[in-house]
């Protein structure tokens, strides 16, 4: 078992991303998206140190590629207090859901100019956060799968279909999900993988019903089943005997838990929860009761260094958040990987409980010794309640012109926003929709309240194109600069050549007049290399659709310069006409 770096993922040569769907329970660290996943989504290096000029350039490079994807990049989480770093909010849809989403789905969509378009898939036990990425072991499966050019069906998806469509239900009227519904339409399930999905108020398909579909699909009747959780929630042997009955097709099984050694030293044992209760109950029932046989096996200091991948618990600190569930018998075996820890709330057999996701990957194996216990003292016990992240709920979008924020219709539910501007109350399908009137930038959140409990949810910028976007932590006076200066950049301008403005010749030592005129020519001369190098993308098939999606940016830029240029106003201003002109003949709209 050779760990990896879960945030090593990024564009093949030639790739682009084209959309992302992310899940996770928590909200998002916004420093975990901005400086580390972002950069490495987009193809670029993470981000340097603050206060540099470097950092403003990677600031201004990352949102450009940014701008390219708004609305096409969306985060799922439960409903949770989320502030810091407002300026994401104008390129990212933040959406929560009601219900507790605790599921860890990735899908990144790839690009090419040429060739098909893949679909990579991510399903994992870790939360875009701080602790998820750095303090935590995490247990993930990735596969990549080819997108067709049209849809043939999606059958091959099973669950994980029935999943996100609940998913976009339960995250609002937006709608947000379904490009990822329809991406999923255009490829094929990878061979040997059943999705296992719990899903809220649905009890068809709620976990343990799910994983059954999927060990059935194996043609599989386990013997021997291995689970490695974090969490274990309340259980007795009845409780779990009929877990196995309806996820393994039989109660003839041996089931063996995964727990922390109680006189050990591990990161695992100041985090792992099983209750006493549970212990004592199964503990009992470990020699057998009508076929099933219930015992625990203790991480162990082996288990620990091959979870480190050699590294001993002092080195490497971090605990093990992974969620796996090995299905053996004596000619076939089966892994599911998921988000769902042992219990009875993420296995919904009822048809409530949590947001799920995980794969059951056919002939694969929990690659961790479990030592068995000899002795129920040996088995560590904690108490602690576990908060089920659910909460308040609420959605609020700035289109330029007013604020929507949008409430489940309870009564006592209401939004504080920070604006004076008139407000419209209406309720429709279960939901209170507020809008205020808005027209400048709006505050960077909104608070929900209900009685003493309160939760901030940021404010999106869903308008369309616009074009006073944050460059990430800049002021904003550096922005159309900054703007200007890469796009140059894009059409010939060298990277050192200082930001994109026009030349002042405002100095206090005088120039002869030739001089100026020399400069005006050379200045000149800039503006037209970079009309002809526009016109030399245009014309190539694979940076035409680029070109043209910059082609207004250049024009407004060459309408500025000219504006402020001295000697060189008339020139720019030629310059400005030539590419007015030839935008105009390659039927491009400019305003």
């Amino acid at each position: 078992m050779k760990p990896q770096e879960l945030l090593q993922v990024g564009p093949r040569p030639g790739e682009r991303l084209r959309a992302a769907l992310l899940t996770t329970f928590e909200p998002a660290d916004r420093a975990i998206l901005a400086d580390r996943l972002l950069p490495s989504l987009l193809g670029l290096p993470p981000a340097p140190a603050a206060d540099s000029q470097e950092f403003a350039r990677a600031n201004a490079v990352m949102c450009t590629a940014l701008e390219t994807l708004r609305g096409k990049i969306v985060i799922v989480s439960s409903s949770g207090n989320d502030a810091g770093k407002s300026w994401l909010s104008s390129y990212i849809r933040f959406r929560t859901t009601a219900s507790t989403q605790h599921a860890k789905l990735w899908l990144l969509h790839w690009g090419k100019e040429s060739g098909r378009d893949r679909l990579e898939l991510v399903v994992s036990s870790a939360n875009l956060t701080s602790g998820g990425i750095d303090g935590q072991i995490q247990a993930a499966w990735r596969a990549s799968v080819i997108l067709e050019e049209a849809a043939h069906g999606s059958e091959s998806w099973g669950d994980l279909l029935v999943f996100l469509h609940r998913l976009n239900r339960s995250a609002g009227p937006s709608n947000d999900l379904q490009q990822f519904l329809e991406l999923l339409k255009r490829a094929r399930c990878p061979d040997g993988v059943h999705f296992v999905a719990t899903v809220p108020g649905d009890g068809k398909t709620c976990g343990t019903a799910s994983l059954g579909r999927g060990i059935a699909a194996l043609g599989m009747r386990p013997k021997l089943i291995r689970i490695l959780t974090p969490f274990i929630g309340s259980w007795d042997s009845h409780a779990l005997k009929k877990w196995v009955s309806q996820a393994a097709g039989s109660c003839a099984a041996e089931v063996r838990l995964a727990a922390a050694r109680s006189a050990g030293s591990s990161p695992e044992k100041l985090h792992w929860k099983l209750g006493t209760a549970t212990r004592d109950a199964l503990w009992s029932a470990r020699h057998g009761m009508d076929g099933l046989a219930i015992c625990f096996g203790l991480l162990t200091g082996e288990t620990d260094t091959m979870m480190r991948g050699g590294a001993s618990t002092v080195a490497d600190p971090r605990w093990m958040h992974g969620k796996l569930y090995e299905f053996s018998s004596s000619r076939s075996s089966a892994l599911l990987v998921t988000s769902a820890n042992f219990t009875p709330t993420a296995w919904a057999g009822s048809g409530r409980g949590n947001f799920e996701l995980g794969v059951l990957l056919k002939g694969a194996s929990m690659p961790l010794p479990l030592a068995p216990a000899t002795a129920r003292a040996d088995i560590l016990t904690s108490d602690q309640p576990r908060a089920d992240g659910a909460g308040l709920w609420g959605s609020a979008e700035w289109d330029g012109t007013q604020i929507t924020v949008t409430l489940i219709a309870n009564s006592g539910v209401h939004a504080k926003i920070a604006s004076k501007g008139s407000k419209r109350k209406s309720e429709q399908d279960g939901y209170l929709t507020i809008k205020v009137a808005h027209s400048t930038r709006p505050p960077a959140t909104v608070q929900i309240m209900r009685g003493t409990r309160s939760m901030l949810i940021p404010v999106l910028d869903i308008r369309t194109g616009p074009l006073d976007l944050p460059l990430g932590e800049l002021k904003e006076d550096e922005w159309q600069r900054w703007r200007d200066q890469l796009l140059l950049e894009t059409y010939g301008r060298s990277a050192d050549a200082g930001l994109g403005t026009p030349k002042k010749r405002n100095g206090s030592k005088p120039k002869m007049d030739s001089d100026y005129s020399v400069d005006a020519l050379e200045e000149g001369r800039q503006y037209f290399s970079y009309i002809d190098s526009w016109q030399a993308k245009f014309d190539l098939k694979k940076s035409k659709n680029q070109a043209a999606a910059d082609a207004p940016k250049l024009l407004a830029l060459l309408v500025r310069h000219c504006s402020a240029s001295g000697a060189a106003k008339n020139i720019v201003g030629a310059a400005r006409d030539e590419f007015a002109l030839r935008l105009k003949m390659a039927g491009i709209s400019h305003g």
